[in-house]
């Protein structure tokens, strides 16, 4: 009954919600917006009655939606809540259903005596026109009976007793009428008291008040919620993307799918350096930056992978060679290359480095692209190599540039070139690094392998791919053979320890770092 359309109506009527701000501009769905966007039928004119029944339907589905209603227990009583944005209005829209279902309950009992009055009425109406017709016919049966007797006695019937029979009965049906009608007149003047003075079984024990804090949402509950949504949100965004990652993170990783030692990070360079001393080749902060900051830990791992290709077997020959390639363009070859080289003649090791990069020259481009002799003309005849490869005053480092509009370029990084090469730098260098092209894409790395006495592999972190790396290093057993280690380049230091297993080195050199 409290959920009743009447309910509703007689509460939406009571407190006027049609004219009431609190009720009418009530915060709208988030969805409201999404709705619009929908089709819709074309509003059909509507006359101010139909408008108002339309507002009446709004408002009744709006309490029906927002009351609550349930039994306490196993008790008689009643409990009726209402949620709104307004403390007040919930309180007097509850106090209202309240009201309205008794003043319901009052009506009804009203409309049932009116009802029990009325049909009352009609049978007092009755029985006192049988009761008065029975008096009738027992008067008239009073008066007749002396004659009647009389005549009986003296034609010697006995009809004597047949009338007073008769008589006694009808005087019994008279009472009984005059009976009916004293009880129906008792019963309707209750039925009038009841309707003067109507009495109802229920009552309100606790009228509502207006809540001193908001029932929903609950602050710590939506936080608690929204706290472990993230973390589940975050948790599982991470394992999707451990999931799709397919590069090399950590130097773990390097060694278990790879099978070969890794020297370690080299990380994106944070800042430059100081400014180059005036004639120096390598002005290029990317390509300085054992210089600019030898105890960094780009320098370290260079350092340490220095002294692994001093320890690395070789010919028996001098000068030592080491290319360095990578799987992809854009990898931290050239960089790694020239850092590395520096720090070699930094040492004091007479020491080459050789642009072998014939399609990019990217080295060659960068410390000096106005270079006009280089490779391949340079290994042709000993004076053109002596003339050709250019000295770093502040290291002794020597660059050995290439020239892209060379003719013949692409057979400049064969056998013959690179024994020519070697029979030029026999007795000048100690130390050889080669930057080569990216062995994904090109062959140069397996055309002068016999002429390396190792090489070193940098694999760009989180970016180069595990499959393409392992095909590269697999499917050649000779080159596999020459690899020194390798070398995960444009690392970023402050994810690191995100991948690193707590307690290995890579997560103690990048926490330490921070």
């Amino acid at each position: 009954m409290l959920r009743s359309d009447r309910i509703a109506t007689a509460v939406a009527a009571a407190l006027d919600l049609g004219n009431d701000p609190r009720f009418i501009d009530q915060p709208k769905s988030i969805l409201e917006p999404l709705r619009k966007l929908l089709p819709q039928a074309s509003p059909a004119e509507l006359s101010p009655e139909d408008e108002a029944r339309l507002l009446l339907t709004d408002i009744v589905s709006t309490l029906h939606q927002n009351v609550w209603i349930a039994r306490v227990g196993e008790s008689y009583v009643i409990k009726i809540d209402y949620t709104s944005y307004s403390s007040d209005l919930s309180a007097e829209v509850a106090n209202a259903y309240a009201e309205a279902y008794l003043q319901d309950q009052i009506a009804s009992q009203i409309g049932a005596a009116q009802r029990v009055t009325e049909w009352l009425a009609a049978q007092m109406t009755e029985l006192r026109q049988r009761a008065f017709e029975a008096d009738l016919a027992v008067q008239s049966l009073r008066a007749d009976t002396p004659r009647a007797i009389g005549a009986a006695t003296a034609n010697g019937v006995d009809g004597a007793a047949q009338r007073v029979v008769e008589l006694r009965h009808l005087e019994r049906e008279a009472e009984t009428f005059r009976t009916l009608y004293e009880v129906a007149v008792g019963r309707h003047q209750e039925s009038i008291q009841q309707q003067t003075f109507p009495i109802t079984l229920g009552r309100i024990i606790s009228p509502a008040t207006p809540p001193l804090r908001p029932s929903s949402p609950r602050k710590f509950l939506v936080l608690a919620l929204g706290l472990f949504a993230g973390l589940g949100a975050g948790v599982g965004l991470a394992a999707s993307r451990e999931l799709r990652d397919r590069s090399f993170r950590t130097s773990d990783r390097v060694r278990s799918d790879l099978g070969l030692l890794c020297f370690g990070n080299l990380p994106f360079a944070t800042r430059a350096g100081p400014r180059p001393a005036p004639g120096t080749l390598f002005q290029p902060a990317l390509l300085r930056q054992t210089l600019d900051a030898p105890l960094s830990p780009y320098t370290e791992t260079l350092r340490a992978t220095l002294a692994a290709v001093d320890g690395w077997p070789s010919k028996e020959r001098r000068p030592r060679v080491i290319g360095l390639f990578s799987a992809l363009p854009s990898e931290g070859v050239t960089s790694t290359a020239a850092n590395l080289a520096l720090l070699s003649a930094a040492s004091g090791t007479r020491t080459l480095l050789v642009d072998g990069d014939l399609r990019e020259a990217g080295l060659s481009r960068s410390i000096f692209p106005e270079a006009k002799t280089g490779l391949p003309a340079a290994v042709a005849d000993q004076a053109v190599f002596d003339q050709s490869y250019l000295v770093d005053p502040q290291t002794g480092l020597a660059v050995l540039p290439t020239i892209l509009n060379e003719p013949n370029v692409g057979q400049v990084l064969g056998p013959a070139t690179m024994q020519a090469l070697l029979e030029r730098a026999e007795g000048r260098f100690d130390r050889i690094f080669v930057d080569l092209a990216p062995a994904g894409l090109f062959s140069d790395v397996r055309s002068v392998d016999p002429f390396l006495d190792g090489v070193l592999l940098v694999v760009r972190w989180g970016k180069t791919p595990r499959t393409l790396v392992r095909s590269l290093v697999n499917e050649d057993p000779g080159l596999r053979r020459k690899i020194v280690g390798v070398l995960l380049s444009q690392v970023e230091l402050d994810r690191v320890y995100l991948y690193a297993d707590r307690g290995s080195p890579d997560f103690y050199r990048a926490t330490g770092a921070g």
